[in-house]
């Protein structure tokens, strides 16, 4: 697929696509910005050990966005509310392809908190993929990550400060609740969504994929 990120949208396969259009809505397109590794910074380590010891023993489960990051935010607002989290929501593009409608969270305006970006997950999948695995082998891989690292830290799984190589995001400022209203009517129009209609048509073999990833764990 050859795609091409502009200032608000991106092209794919030759196809234009506009944020804040009725297929890729946002809270807010005059607050839209675009989130990546190299204009986000790492947090300094000792901030990145208080949040780590602040959500030690958490569970994020992916799919969950939304709930993970109302979640994030409360927890940073309550305890350091000097890193001005912020709930952001919008597109995020974890490959080459459509983008998925998905929530984080920002501090000060140049930190990521995002459990949505298992990265040895994505380095995992980004591995086999080159090497033609098949799902049942992905899949055991996939358990076997998750069951290894269940005690480690939240940076050492997830993006935690300075936004993941192979990940962009295009989101505005928003509320959890206004994130559920956007997803609920994404979810409505998925069947002729040009991110999703494919999704939906796969639903069996994802369904079928999370079972053999249970199934080893």
């Amino acid at each position: 697929m050859e795609l091409q990120f502009l200032k608000n949208g991106f092209v794919l396969d030759g196809n234009k696509y506009k944020f804040g259009s009725q297929f890729y809505p946002l809270s807010n397109l005059s607050k839209l910005k675009c989130f990546f590794h190299d204009n986000t910074l790492p947090l300094p380590v000792e901030t990145a050990d208080k949040l780590d010891e602040l959500f030690h023993n958490m569970t994020f489960e992916t799919g969950n966005c939304y709930e993970n990051a109302k979640t994030i935010h409360d927890l940073i607002k309550k305890n350091y509310k000097e890193l001005k989290p912020m709930i952001y929501t919008g597109w995020i593009f974890p490959t080459p392809s459509y983008p998925v409608h998905h929530s984080f969270v920002v501090l000060n305006q140049k930190h990521i908190v995002d459990p949505g970006v298992p990265i040895l997950e994505l380095e995992y999948m980004l591995e086999q993929s080159q090497k033609n695995s098949s799902a049942e082998e992905i899949a055991k891989g996939i358990a076997n990550i998750r069951n290894s690292s269940k005690n480690n830290r939240f940076s050492e799984q997830y993006v935690l400060g300075k936004g993941y190589q192979l990940v962009i995001y295009y989101a505005s400022p928003d509320t959890y609740e206004n994130s559920l209203t956007i997803r609920d009517y994404i979810n409505r129009i998925a069947h002729k969504h040009p991110s999703y209609k494919q999704a939906i048509q796969r639903l069996n073999s994802g369904t079928h994929f999370k079972q053999l990833i249970q199934k080893e764990q």
